[in-house]
């Protein structure tokens, strides 16, 4: 926040740059923020105790943290409040780092990903009973070639990685490659590796083009029609019009432990120092790991029932 940045000696000035009033502090972009205001009004927030907007920051957060009523859409107000939080974080910094672009409706935006969020993670209470299923990689028909594609990122935002790798039906190495991301999500990780493996056919000039990813929701982002996540349209259109060079394609979830030495090849561009790093055979790191999946040896994986 800028009063915080100032008070420890950096020249910059303290005012909101959403709304240009008051110095900019936490609580001021979380809460009081006339921005923030209308954010939290069109919530409907519950009571908190105290009024919403006259507690301290640390109260404020504890008390809407601890709300586990449900809210909209049937899911507890801390789990919306806490992504609430997050999306006036990243509303503000494009306001601050990238003011010409299109703002996104922050309540879609929150109650978009809070959804995905909640009901992938949060409704999955009980204990399920888990079974073991065979999971291998499997080659492509003749005249077809399959791309294998991971992102993976050290915590969600943190330094990532991508890499792929495109082999024949005979499970025959033809080209691969691992990239430096930077700072980013697991999502967008996957998404960069997809775009770059999706150009690199192309230069091939493959015709018919299998893709397999462990990202259940890049590829679930593919797939749609729309994209709710405005942070990852860009990317997710950039992938769609790629896939329509190809004259047949198909773009389907694997589990990782069918995906083990493009994982490699991924967790490799966290510390390359190139940008990109383009393979003509596979290097020595992900040997192992390729030789076990091309010879179609099975590892199992535990499932819910």
């Amino acid at each position: 926040m800028r009063d915080t940045l100032a008070s420890r000696g950096i020249n910059i000035p303290t005012f909101c740059p959403r709304c240009s009033g008051l110095n900019e502090t936490l609580i001021h972009l979380l809460c009081d923020c006339p921005d923030s205001i209308a954010f939290w009004n069109a919530f409907r927030f519950p009571s908190v105790g105290n009024q919403f907007y006259s507690a301290s920051l640390v109260d404020w957060i504890n008390a809407n943290c601890s709300v586990s009523s449900t809210h909209d859409h049937s899911i507890p107000w801390q789990t919306i409040f806490s992504f609430g939080i997050w999306n006036l974080w990243l509303r503000r910094n494009q306001f601050v780092f990238n003011p010409d672009a299109s703002f996104a409706d922050p309540l879609a935006t929150t109650i978009s990903f809070t959804s995905e969020y909640y009901y992938l993670i949060g409704s999955y209470s009980k204990v399920k009973l888990r079974i073991p299923i065979p999971v291998k990689w499997t080659p492509p028909p003749l005249g077809w070639f399959k791309l294998n594609i991971d992102g993976s990122s050290l915590g969600n935002l943190g330094l990532a990685g991508g890499g792929g790798v495109i082999q024949n039906h005979l499970g025959e190495w033809v080209r691969g490659f691992s990239r430096a991301i930077g700072f980013t999500t697991s999502v967008q990780a996957e998404l960069r590796a997809l775009k770059d493996g999706l150009l690199l056919a192309i230069d091939l000039e493959i015709l018919n083009l299998e893709i397999e990813m462990d990202s259940l929701v890049a590829v679930d982002l593919i797939n749609s029609s729309t994209t709710s996540n405005a942070f990852l349209s860009t990317i997710v259109d950039d992938c769609r019009y790629l896939l329509e060079r190809f004259e047949l394609r198909s773009l389907k979830h694997i589990f990782r432990e069918a995906n083990g030495y493009v994982d490699l090849l991924a967790k490799a561009g966290y510390a390359q120092q190139s940008d990109f790093v383009f393979f003509l055979n596979a290097p020595a790191h992900v040997l192992e790991a390729l030789a076990f999946d091309v010879s179609h040896a099975t590892r199992f994986r535990l499932i819910s029932s």
